[in-house]
């Protein structure tokens, strides 16, 4: 017995407690290689999609529009906004005559509100203003023309109506609401 109880013992300590130190040393030589880091003050913010028009209200009035007489107008849109986002504009129409009034929509860059320097880019819409109603009623079939904006980006509309019912009676009437709507990419 005394042999095997010799054995046991490293220098007088048993030799459980030898392999006890050896283990707790080891985990305090590992811990002597770890290493953290932060990054605080990190803020995070929602982007921003804002559009705007250049006529700030009624795009256009026309209280006597006689058979054959065309009118035509133009407003700017101006992106405004964090995002990059496609613009698309989209319309209602009422009254009594919305079938028998006739419009052109394009979108350029340039021109007044008289159109006065306006440069086409392409057409967006010919038909009636019932017809661009039906054809632009919401985002997804919206009229597009103006992809890809980035603040400050500008479009030109260029919109042309005429009457093309000689018989529309006296005191007749067609309204319209144009929106412009931005979503971002």
């Amino acid at each position: 017995m005394r042999i095997a109880s010799r054995l046991l013992r490293f220098g007088g300590v048993p030799l459980g407690v030898v392999v006890a130190l050896i283990i707790a040393v080891g985990h305090a030589t590992y811990a002597a290689y770890v290493a953290t880091t932060s990054n605080g003050g990190s803020s995070y913010a929602a982007g921003s999609v804002s559009v705007s028009d250049s006529d700030g209200g009624a795009a256009y009035s026309f209280p006597s529009l006689a058979f054959g007489q065309t009118k035509t107008w133009c407003t700017t849109v101006t992106f405004g906004g964090s995002l990059t986002s496609d613009v698309r504009m989209v319309a209602t129409a009422g009254g009594t005559i919305p079938g028998s009034i006739d419009v052109t929509v394009d979108v350029g860059t340039g021109g007044d509100a008289a159109c006065a320097g306006f440069a086409l880019s392409s057409n967006l819409y010919t038909g009636t203003l019932a017809g661009l109603a039906a054809a632009a009623p919401n985002w997804a079939s919206g009229l597009g023309g103006f992809t890809g904006a980035t603040n400050g980006d500008t479009r030109t509309y260029r919109f042309t109506a005429s009457l093309n019912d000689p018989a529309a009676p006296d005191g007749s009437t067609a309204t319209s609401t144009i929106t412009w709507e931005a979503r971002s990419q």
